[in-house]
């Protein structure tokens, strides 16, 4: 094993580590233990000239917790590839929820996450399962048939608070995603409730 300065990068598994390589390739779980994993390098330099057997097992335990790390970030990865970080998920769904009644452009959602607009599209429909047009106009249907519910307002008057654009658009939207009409969805679940 050869020496290098503490303050250069070595290589292990064909991965760099450092202070800031191992930030970039391990993400937020370097914090966790960085100040540990300064502090056996920092140690295993003092001791590079004087005990060899001291800093060989000092440089065996820092690699055995970047690997750790790296294992678990790995599988942390795995999970959530590709798609919204949960704070990005909740901020979206919040926002789209709060405003179902107006526009609402997939690019003010990608900036909402600071995400272009084609990255935030695919790791949208990553983790709801829909394009975001899409999941908009379900939650928009949703919210209907909650209003048909709950009060005697006419359809329009209900398509136009849930945002579409005229009773029109809502009756199309609606018989796709529920398989009826709004009228007819309305005679068979108010009775029932």
């Amino acid at each position: 094993m050869s020496y290098q300065p503490a303050n250069r990068a070595f290589e292990t598994a064909s991965t760099r580590f450092d202070g800031v390589i191992a930030g970039q390739v391990l993400g937020d779980e370097v914090g966790a233990f960085a100040p540990d994993l300064k502090d056996i390098l920092a140690r295993a330099e003092r001791a590079i000239g004087n005990d060899l057997d001291a800093t060989r097992a000092l440089l065996a335990e820092a690699s055995a917790m970047v690997a750790q790390a790296a294992e678990t970030h790995g599988r942390a990865r795995e999970v959530s590839l590709g798609g919204l970080a949960p704070w990005q998920a909740k901020r979206v769904s919040a926002h789209i929820d709060a405003n179902l009644g107006g526009a609402i452009p997939v690019s003010y959602l990608a900036d909402l996450v600071t995400l272009s607009a084609g990255h935030f599209s695919r790791a949208f429909k990553q983790t709801f399962g829909d394009t975001p047009h899409g999941h908009v106009m379900r939650r928009r249907v949703e919210t209907a048939k909650a209003m048909m519910l709950r009060s005697a307002e006419p359809l329009s008057q209900i398509a136009y608070l849930c945002g579409f654009a005229d009773q029109a658009h809502f009756s199309r939207t609606f018989r796709k995603l529920a398989g009826e009409t709004p009228l007819a969805w309305r005679r068979a679940h108010y009775a029932a409730a």
